[in-house]
């Protein structure tokens, strides 16, 4: 899995943005960086970054099957992706940030987790 960024500094003043004190390289669109706070994920940050071309490999899947990593957490891609809930995480969190999502991806994200949780209320009954 990917590393994540210690420390991500967004500076209006100087329209910078650092990341583990390292100013990120690239030109960003003038909406961003935007810095968002994603239920289960904690905070981050949304970069729309600028390109001369971009190529898109593959179709995303917003319906790809959830399940639980080695300490419990809720991933995408049946345990191996992206973080959605930690172990410690509710049923009532997660239904909670399924009921407050308001784009598809996350609406998704949020309700292959409650699948997760689903599937193990049976298997345990």
């Amino acid at each position: 899995m990917s590393e994540i960024a210690k420390r991500i500094v967004i500076d209006h003043e100087r329209m910078t943005l650092f990341v583990d004190g390292r100013e990120f390289p690239w030109a960003i669109g003038l909406d961003g960086p935007i810095p968002n706070a994603i239920p289960g994920d904690g905070p981050t940050v949304t970069v729309t970054l600028l390109a001369d071309n971009v190529e898109v490999i593959g179709t995303p899947t917003l319906d790809a099957p959830a399940g639980r990593d080695s300490q419990g957490d809720i991933r995408t891609f049946e345990g191996r992706g992206a973080l959605i809930a930690r172990h410690f995480d509710t049923r009532d969190d997660i239904q909670g940030w399924r009921d407050m999502a308001r784009t598809p991806r996350f609406i998704a994200l949020y309700n292959a987790a409650l699948a997760v949780l689903d599937a193990e209320e049976v298997a345990n009954a």
